[in-house]
């Protein structure tokens, strides 16, 4: 996070069993354990309260749901879209066909090329 930064702490490599991390050595610092926690704390925090929000703004929506959900059992995309009056969504669609070229064979180093990288790997 913007606190801490991008570091990664503690000891990963040895094989948890019970007990184990009441004997532990930590490689931070008790200050660096309390930030961790708060920052731990606030996040929890912030997801809870978005939640929250997100919960108490559209309960009318919910409870539209969960009386359609007792009186049927199933609905679909289609079905909660129309009792929630939300309309259908927009598909974008491409003008020209998007070509991807296969992965090369072999070592890329000795055919002095740089490889490239699979769109779908992300």
């Amino acid at each position: 996070n913007e606190k801490l930064g991008p570091l990664a702490l503690g000891d990963s490599h040895k094989q948890p069993f019970l007990g184990r991390d009441l004997f532990d050595e930590r490689n931070y610092s008790e200050e660096t354990a309390k930030n961790i926690d708060q920052e731990v704390r606030n996040v929890v925090e912030e997801a809870y309260q978005r939640a929250h929000k997100i919960l108490t703004e559209n309960r009318d929506k919910m409870e539209i749901l969960a009386k359609r959900l007792i009186e049927k059992e199933v609905m679909d995309i289609a079905e909660a879209r129309i009792l929630l009056n939300m309309p259908e969504p927009t598909i974008v669609s491409q003008e020209e066909p998007v070509e991807i070229s296969p992965q090369p064979q072999g070592d890329c180093a000795t055919k002095n090329q740089a490889p490239t990288e699979n769109p779908f790997s992300k």
